[in-house]
Formats: C-alpha cells, structure tokens, sequence
C-alpha cells in the first residue's frame, strides 16, 4: 500500500479533488486521470469510494475531449490516501534479483551473475531508467 497527499485538479471551471502517485516514465508536466473509479450512490458497500473524474471531460461541437491543456494542479494537505501499487510488482527497490554465480566469482565480486535488466526499444536495448513513456521534448 501506498500513501500519498492528494490534489485538487481544475480544467476549465471544473474542479476534481484525488490521489496523486508519481509515475517512473511519466513525462513531465503530464498527468493521467482514469475515468469510472468515483462511486457516490451504490448502496452500503460503495458509496463515497474513489472519486468521479468525468467532470474534467469536455464538450467540443458535441464530441467529449478526453484531454485538456493547460490544467491546474494545487497540492492538499487535509487528506491522505492508501491504494494498492500493482503496477510496480516487478522492481526490487534498488536490489538486484537473486540469480546464479560461482562463489569465486562472487568474492571477487559481489554483482557477479547480476547483469542489468535491459529492455528492447527502438534505439537498441536500454535500462529501464534510460527508458521514458514519451520522448521529452519541449513543446512550446
């Protein structure tokens, strides 16, 4: 479980208060809302659970916008929120995975048999540190 502060998010005139989790490849200056998790009104087990992002979507010559620009993002102090994290079931915080060498090779070395995880993409294989969900880039 994680704990975070959550944020008051405003598109438009438009306001949404929710968690905030920082996201490793997430670019810069961007934020991703999921849509449908906001229940008010389900009955004893679901009412008041996760909060109703569809606010924040737009209506332009009668088609909804699922994005928006130039939004506003003010931080809150009043609550705190506890979610699971499953997105990062595959990081050993910091840690290399356990994996086979000889004793020799490991007193000479104690990373021997850990080599760097590497993942494939276009300009060849990459760490996942060197990796970035978007190519930063400045938009002007």
């Amino acid at each position: 479980m994680a704990s975070r502060n959550s944020d008051r998010r405003k598109v438009g005139n438009s306001t949404v208060k929710g968690p905030v989790l920082l996201q490793p490849a997430m670019s810069d200056e961007t934020l991703a809302v999921a849509l449908g998790y906001g229940r008010t009104n389900c009955g004893k087990a679901g009412n008041n659970v996760g909060f109703n992002a569809y606010p924040l979507v737009s209506m332009t010559s009668g088609v909804q916008k699922y994005y928006a620009t130039g939004v506003a993002v003010n931080k809150t102090v009043e609550d705190d929120y506890s979610f699971a994290l499953t997105q990062t079931h595959h990081t050993m915080m910091g840690r290399d995975i356990v994996k086979e060498t000889s004793l020799a090779a490991w007193l000479k070395d104690p990373k021997a048999g850990n080599a760097p995880e590497l993942i494939a993409s276009p300009e060849g294989p990459k760490t996942p540190e060197e990796l970035d969900l978007w190519k930063t880039k400045n938009y002007t």
